[in-house]
């Protein structure tokens, strides 16, 4: 009898340890805000509360804002185009897609702009892979200026703390095209790839995303194909923290 209790006593403290690291009531991100993440009828709240959810850091409005004119025009939700062979409207690709807003910038000047599934133009959007853009852009400028050598130095020379590493060896070239080489599964949908730990180790445990990209090796020569991962462009944002 008393094997039995301590045996029952040992699984009710595991319980209430694995509740605890799961709920962490002491913190404002956990394991469980994070599984809420892909909830589907959780995404649109999701993606608008993003620093709800993980950590997040506030960014200073700038003091010279670019304002932009508005020049409206006719709705373009009917506008049609055809794909696989069949006729669809914009407004068929934005309620199938998803979207939740629409914006037509030209000259400086907006020509639509359009919120949908309860969002607004006060709604904070997540921009995921749009950082990308940035990025890319940024180094750009940095080969133009001169603060990058060349589009075939490696990111060490630039990124000490990949020395040593495949990601260190990836020249800045590479990983604009999206073909360094580096194998790491980015499928959201699967459990075993290595986007969701890498996303849990960055947020819930508050590693630094650049030691955790340092186990992943290089399984193809570079520029061999075109394989999108955000490490890619990840490493470059670090490329960009030692240059400037």
């Amino acid at each position: 009898m008393r094997l039995l209790k301590a045996i029952l006593f040992i699984i009710l403290l595991a319980a209430v340890a694995v509740s605890l690291w799961y709920y962490r009531p002491w913190s404002p991100y956990s394991p469980s805000n994070f599984a809420e993440l892909e909830r589907p009828e959780l995404l649109t709240f999701n993606f608008t509360h993003m620093a709800d959810l993980v950590p997040a850091r506030d960014l200073v409005a700038s003091t010279r804002p670019r304002s932009l004119s508005t020049v409206m025009q006719a709705p373009l939700e009917n506008l049609s185009y055809e794909f696989d062979g069949e006729s669809k409207t914009l407004k068929t690709f934005i309620q199938e897609s998803s979207t939740l807003s629409l914006l037509v910038i030209k000259d400086g000047d907006i020509h639509y702009e359009d919120y949908f599934q309860g969002t607004d133009a006060n709604s904070l959007y997540t921009s995921w892979s749009m950082a990308k853009s940035v990025v890319a852009t940024l180094i750009a400028k940095a080969v133009k200026e001169g603060a990058i050598e060349s589009w075939s130095d490696p990111v060490a020379k630039y990124a000490p703390q990949y020395a040593n590493s495949d990601f260190g060896e990836t020249t800045i070239g590479g990983l604009m095209a999206m073909a360094s080489g580096i194998e790491f599964d980015e499928n959201y949908a699967s459990s075993t790839s290595d986007i969701r730990p890498f996303f849990f180790g960055a947020f819930i445990r508050q590693k630094d995303p650049d030691s955790l990209l340092l186990k992943f090796e290089r399984t193809r020569p570079e520029m061999n194909d075109f394989h999108y991962i955000s490490p890619n462009s990840h490493v470059l944002s670090a490329v960009l923290r030692g240059v400037y």
